[in-house]
């Protein structure tokens, strides 16, 4: 959600609370695992930190507010390609991509889903970039 303006990332929050389910980790309980099936899971990081790590690279930390996930426009295979703990206690939304971005397209405005859709886009690339 970094990079969009304070009031579009508080009405993306609010929508997802309508279709998300609410999560909590204890500090070094796995959100998931490499290789794992994941749906079209999303999350959104409300409080806490989250430790993500590939075999052979350094753990990179997604810190609230962010979200995490595999959307299936990105990654079709629908696998986790690396696992997440929580470094402290975190709170989270659960959610499908599938339901959250029909919410938007239903809720939100041309320019509003545009801006969401280049930050998507635009973190994607960096995933790839970072493999």
């Amino acid at each position: 959600l970094r990079g969009l303006p304070d009031e579009l990332r508080l009405r993306i929050c609010i929508l997802l609370q309508w279709v998300a389910r609410p999560l909590e980790l204890a500090a070094g309980a796995p959100l998931f695992e490499t290789d794992a099936l994941c749906d079209d899971t999303g999350y959104l990081i409300i409080q806490g930190e989250i430790a993500v790590a590939r075999s052979g690279e350094a753990p990179r930390v997604i810190a609230a507010p962010d979200l995490i996930g595999i959307h299936p426009q990105f990654d079709p295979d629908l696998r986790w390609r690396a696992s997440a703990r929580a470094l402290t206690p975190v709170e989270a939304l659960r959610f499908a991509w599938r339901v959250f971005l029909s919410l938007l397209d239903k809720r939100m405005n041309a320019e509003e889903r545009k801006r969401f859709q280049a930050m998507l886009h635009a973190a994607a690339a960096d995933e790839k970039l970072a493999r």
